[in-house]
């Protein structure tokens, strides 16, 4: 189902076409912005169930190692919304949170009104046209029945956060993603296991990759891009090294280490500066913080997700962990 850079178009920006009639079935978008220089990270999700008629929203904002909902700076997480009026290219939900396409697949305004003088107004504007997996030889097509069709986006997110009743300004390069045509259940176990990282310095050269998880090393890659200059390049192989925190399931320093099809290489050392366990569904934890990366003597911002299941199943004996 998913398709080339090339092939999308502005119908991908709206719902689609049901390809099951399961209950489970998911159509989701992924929204992230921070702001550095206040160790501060935000994270929007919408997850529409088109055939239960329901809608899931987070909006998350943090700017610490939160353990739990209540050490965030923001949380509103809301599970059993009514489907969005009209369709997803242009819609307002129950929890104050609206979206409008502007220019499909480039530009688009979103906004939040949410409790206690807290909200955004945000506008993306795409940097790359929207890019479909890119996978690595090793990559196991089965796997990515988690997102059959799917896409992100690196982009420029500008506009005014209110946090608390301050007004911040947000300017910096993150990006989203979209997915569809995908059944999600939430049972003990599933999905598996999934590193994902992001790294943008500057506008020139952006990284993302998807590792799924092993240690005390990991280098079984999905998926992987290296965009120079806007131009996406496939990364043929990727070496991830991390160390954990305590309890051996937060990443707090990562090393990646890059080739691409092109036959260049990168040496990526990441700081993990603030962390979320992202419930992304009730059996499922994503581990999502800010990393600050260094290549050279470049410096750039990203985020790493850490995907895992919570049922007990995984034992990590070999995960090089602080005291």
């Amino acid at each position: 189902m998913n398709k080339k850079a090339e092939e999308f178009s502005e119908a991908d920006d709206r719902l689609h076409p049901a390809a099951s009639d399961a209950r489970l079935l998911v159509e989701t978008m992924w929204w992230n912005f921070h702001l550095p220089q206040r160790n501060l990270d935000a994270e929007i999700y919408i997850c529409v169930r088109p055939n239960l008629g329901l809608t899931y929203s987070g909006i998350y904002i943090w700017d610490d190692f939160c353990r739990h909902a209540t050490d965030l700076l923001y949380f509103d997480t809301q599970s059993y919304l009514p489907m969005p009026e009209g369709d997803l290219d242009q819609f307002s939900l129950a929890n104050g949170f609206k979206l409008r396409t502007v220019e499909p697949l480039t530009r688009y305004q979103f906004s939040y009104d949410g409790a206690r003088q807290n909200g955004f107004a945000l506008e993306f504007e795409g940097l790359a046209k929207p890019l479909a997996f890119q996978h690595a030889t090793k990559g196991d097509q089965e796997r990515t029945t988690y997102a059959p069709g799917h896409f992100d986006q690196v982009g420029r997110v500008t506009g005014d956060l209110r946090l608390n009743g301050t007004t911040l300004r947000i300017d910096c390069i993150s990006h989203r993603d979209r997915s569809w045509g995908a059944v999600r259940g939430e049972s003990p176990g599933y999905p598996p296991d999934v590193d994902w990282h992001s790294a943008h310095f500057g506008h020139e050269l952006w990284f993302q990759c998807w590792l799924w998880h092993g240690e005390p090393v990991a280098t079984d890659l999905q998926s992987g891009v290296v965009y120079k200059g806007g131009r996406p390049v496939s990364m043929a192989a990727v070496e991830r090294r991390t160390v954990f925190d305590s309890s051996g399931l937060e990443p707090r320093f990562i090393e990646l280490l890059v080739l691409d099809v092109e036959g260049s290489e990168y040496h990526l050392q990441g700081r993990v500066r603030n962390m979320f366990p992202w419930p992304g569904s009730f059996n499922m934890v994503g581990f999502a913080g800010l990393v600050e990366w260094r290549l050279g003597d470049r410096v750039g911002y990203g985020e790493v997700h850490d995907g895992r299941t919570v049922d007990g199943s995984i034992v990590r004996k070999n995960a090089i962990r602080n005291p």
